[in-house]
């Protein structure tokens, strides 16, 4: 489990999830970001990680800000949450964006978060629509359409409906993070099992995902390859000469 900067993406804390009993990555979010010096920060992360005791965590431990999707993991507050007026809501904020043939948009609706959703502080409900329209047969068509739910402890005079959609929307830092440690290093394919050997490789990996982003590398296999045929090159980034 790992903590990952929005901007530009470093890799900034690592815990090792153990296999047995009944650890997993809810019970290591606590000891991955204890250490962290996390005053006044906001905390996004993966819907298994909204709940009570995190969102205690952050605002009585560290005095940190959060905001979560929330899923099926938390049906009760789910129910409460898509309850709210949304239909009634305008759209606070959007942004559109055009890649790979497609345009992507998203939209943004907040209201009050209601009493007794049992979340330390909690603020703001949020409600994020995302659509992806392709060109198809010369002409633009929606391909598909989706809605998730959020809730923050960040009020309207910590954020605006633009700020929480950039910080959604930076969230996507750590799905790159997994794509490149899956796809670029084939972490999944790795034949490592015992010992901290898997510990160790991930914990390399990281640090090179983070030397990359400090770089500006984006082209992550061009450069992977630049710098196993020229060892000189690996130490620059390392900011270390060959002597």
């Amino acid at each position: 489990l790992a903590a990952v900067t929005h901007v530009p993406g470093l890799v900034i804390a690592q815990d090792k999830v153990a296999k047995s009993g009944k650890a997993n990555e809810v019970t290591h979010f606590r000891p991955l970001l204890e250490p962290l010096p996390l005053e006044g920060a906001l905390i996004t992360a993966d819907a298994m990680q909204t709940t009570r005791d995190n969102a205690l965590f952050l605002r009585t431990a560290k005095d940190a800000h959060y905001l979560w999707p929330v899923l099926g993991n938390q049906p009760g507050l789910y129910a409460t949450l898509d309850a709210l007026g949304w239909e009634s809501t305008p759209a606070a904020a959007a942004t559109s964006e055009i890649s790979h043939g497609r345009i992507e948009t998203r939209t943004i609706r907040v209201l009050p978060a209601p009493a007794g959703t049992g979340f330390r502080d909690a603020s703001q409900a949020i409600l994020i629509e995302r659509y992806v329209t392709v060109k198809k047969n010369g002409q633009w068509q929606m391909r598909n359409c989706e809605a998730v739910l959020y809730i923050t402890s960040l009020g309207e005079a910590d954020a605006s409906p633009g700020d929480l959609l950039a910080f959604v929307r930076g969230h996507w830092t750590v799905e790159h993070t997994h794509w490149l440690r899956d796809v670029i290093w084939n972490e999944d394919k790795s034949l490592l099992r015992t010992g901290n050997a898997p510990q160790v490789i991930s914990a390399l990996t990281n640090l090179v995902i983070t030397l990359f982003r400090i770089q500006g590398v984006t082209r992550y296999t061009e450069e992977t390859r630049r710098n196993a045929q020229s060892p000189r090159r690996a130490l620059q980034l390392l900011a270390l000469s060959a002597g």
